[in-house]
């Protein structure tokens, strides 16, 4: 599935000609413009984000179009489930009611100037390597509504022969946290204030019990991850879910967790490709948990 959703995003990155930010509807704050992206006539709730929720934020609009239709068709790809031969677009349509919005700037400091906000990178990770962020409630003074932004020059993905892919798994991540701030968080990402779910906990618990029964090699043997790091992984004495918190801190956290769930049962998965790997094996409950989510179907 991954190497058609390359091909996919590569093809896109050839034919976007018809795809334009719109002068409009620009907003210029600390010189940095934010234009309304224009679709060809993507009316209604389904065509999240194009309808009217997209904005592109950056001086060359025409040479980075490629990375502006990759986000918004990783977005959309994100935010359905197919039941039967039915697309159940029922995210898509939360985030258009709710005003969900997304933003495609060029680098992290081009957004701290538009929103006037210092961006602190979160505990054990920096600020190059950061591609996406989402809003929590009153986390931007300058923005109240929920958003998402993501970075399509940073460091970490700039200079990488799956840029593209790496914007749409991006993308995904940060649909993951959008959904989590829909349902005010089952994940615990707020807690102590708001206790995450127990629906949700009972899932990745079932399945973090699941995981501690196999071998270490039954875990991580097929996740791209090398033999040596293999090899110094299982040599030391815990228990799986250890090892992965061991490998992945930051990733492993209360709501980056639930968004790699949801980035890792996406069109293109997640960047953490090894860990996406590790989630379709052996987190079946927690994915189907997500999975009720997105598809409005289950229960937070």
């Amino acid at each position: 599935m991954k190497n058609k959703f390359s091909t996919m995003i590569l093809m896109l990155g050839l034919t976007v000609g018809g795809l334009f930010t719109s002068a409009t509807f620009a907003t210029t704050r600390n010189g940095v413009t934010c234009g309304l992206f224009d679709s060809i006539d993507e009316p209604g709730a389904i065509h999240w984000p194009v309808n009217g929720n997209l904005y592109y934020c950056g001086n060359t609009p025409s040479s980075d179009a490629a990375g502006v239709s990759v986000v918004w068709n990783a977005a959309q790809g994100a935010t359905q489930r197919v039941v039967g031969s039915q697309v159940v677009p029922f995210l898509r349509q939360t985030f258009t009611a709710t005003g969900v919005e997304v933003y495609v700037f060029n680098t992290v400091g081009d957004f701290q100037k538009y929103f006037g906000y210092t961006f602190t990178p979160p505990p054990l990770a920096s600020i190059a390597d950061i591609a996406g962020f989402t809003a929590k409630p009153g986390q931007i003074a300058s923005h109240p509504g929920p958003f998402t932004a993501i970075f399509q020059h940073s460091p970490s993905i700039d200079s990488n022969p799956k840029r593209l892919l790496l914007i749409a798994q991006t993308t995904n991540h940060e649909m993951g946290h959008e959904m989590d701030r829909a349902y005010l968080y089952p994940s615990g990402a707020l807690a102590p204030k708001v206790s995450a779910s127990r629906n949700y906990l009972s899932a990745v618990n079932l399945d973090i019990t699941h995981v501690n029964q196999l071998t270490c090699l039954q875990v991580f043997s097929g996740t791209g991850l090398t033999a040596s790091v293999i090899k110094s992984v299982c040599a030391t004495n815990a228990t799986n879910w250890t090892r992965m918190r061991s490998l992945w801190p930051y990733d492993t956290t209360a709501d980056e967790f639930f968004a790699n769930v949801f980035a890792a049962d996406s069109p293109g998965g997640a960047v953490n490709e090894a860990l996406a790997t590790i989630i379709g094996n052996d987190f079946t409950h927690t994915v189907e948990y997500e999975r009720g989510l997105r598809t409005g179907t289950g229960k937070p």
